[in-house]
């Protein structure tokens, strides 16, 4: 997976403007020359396994899981993917994380009243597509800043399609956010 940096050209018409690194992944946004518009590349860091193949597994796992959703006003919106250079296209959310957000001041109560209804919103709606999330935390929620301040639930990489009757033993996701259970 190749290393972009600001001002480089991602699929020959968009331009990096802003380069954000996770854990796991990078996320390059873009700003198409033409039409216009911005979007988040979204490339996985494949050196943190031990073979390349695991992380192109993980990889179109993700790709598979996001395309399958039907569009939810609470879940950033996969537009596209190039397989080739691994890169995965989504939504850009213009906005901070909930934890910039919760981290400067308290949140105000009609803010997190209306956040906590659209962040079970989200999850209401990827339970239904039987879809589990496991890594939901302040980072991977997103408030949209053009769209009434509007929750997006980010970030399904390590998520998987749940089923009733397959016990899963694997316990996977960020320790400090996991539910007891």
């Amino acid at each position: 997976v190749k290393d972009y940096n600001v001002g480089d050209v991602i699929r020959g018409d968009h331009r990096v403007i802003t380069v954000r690194k996770g854990e796991l992944s990078r996320v390059y946004i873009c700003r198409q020359e033409l039409p216009g518009g911005n979007f988040a590349y979204k490339a996985l860091k494949t050196f943190r396994f031990s073979s390349d193949e695991i992380g192109r597994k993980l990889f179109e796992r993700e790709l598979v899981y996001w395309a399958r959703l039907p569009p939810h006003t609470n879940i950033v919106q996969a537009k596209d993917a190039d397989t080739v250079e691994r890169l995965l296209v989504l939504e850009h959310v213009r906005g901070p994380t909930l934890r910039q957000v919760a981290s400067k001041r308290p949140v105000h109560p009609r803010h997190f009243l209306k956040w906590a209804r659209e962040l079970a919103d989200g999850l209401s709606f990827l339970h239904k597509e039987s879809f589990l999330h496991r890594d939901l935390r302040p980072t991977n929620v997103m408030i949209d800043a053009e769209n009434d301040l509007r929750v997006k639930i980010t970030d399904l990489g390590i998520g998987k399609p749940f089923d009733p009757q397959a016990a899963s033993h694997t316990i996977i996701g960020t320790f400090t956010y996991m539910a007891p259970e």
